[in-house]
């Protein structure tokens, strides 16, 4: 690793940077332009772009059920308030034990809505929510310090499966 100075002082920057101003950066394993390193840079708008367009990517993962016993059908199996505020763009649910004879539908509502108008579904002798019935968000903004539950709607009628687990895919907004 290289050594060099330190910045001594740093300023504040008063308002937001121009979509083209440029960050300077040396990199001292490039010497094709100098021996002390090549300068290069980069602007705003290529962090921004390099960012997905400024937006954080976030994910929440809860297990609500333990790994061994049979999933039971009922409302409110998980209750949590949310961390922070975020924008879902997908949530996904697995099992530890497929179900069979059916699958597992489920359910999470915000407050008292549900955030889907096509339910998450895992599949009669799948494992995960993924390639199946695609659900349909119809919330997708879950504020700060909401209070969300998580419901179990169907089951297999076979084997229940067990070790459920959702995720809430999203942006922090």
């Amino acid at each position: 690793m290289a050594t060099g100075k330190k910045f001594g002082a740093y300023t504040e920057l008063a308002t937001t940077p121009a979509a083209t101003d440029r960050l300077v950066l040396i990199d001292v394993d490039d010497t094709t332009h100098g021996a002390s390193g090549t300068t290069k840079y980069v602007t705003r708008a290529n962090l921004v772009a390099g960012l997905g367009g400024g937006a954080v990517a976030k994910e929440i993962g809860l297990a609500v059920s333990n790994e061994e016993a049979d999933l039971v059908v009922g409302e409110a199996k998980l209750t949590f308030r949310m961390p922070y505020a975020m924008t879902l763009t997908a949530v996904r649910a697995s099992v530890t034990t497929a179900p069979t004879g059916a699958g597992i539908t489920v359910d999470v509502n915000d407050g008292a809505s549900s955030i889907f108008s096509t339910l998450l579904t895992i599949a009669d002798g799948s494992k995960t929510s993924v390639g199946g019935t695609a659900s349909v968000i119809s919330d997708t903004a879950l504020a700060d310090d909401a209070e969300i539950t998580v419901d179990i709607t169907t089951i297999g009628s076979t084997v229940p499966g067990t070790g459920l687990k959702i995720w809430l895919i999203g942006t922090l907004t």
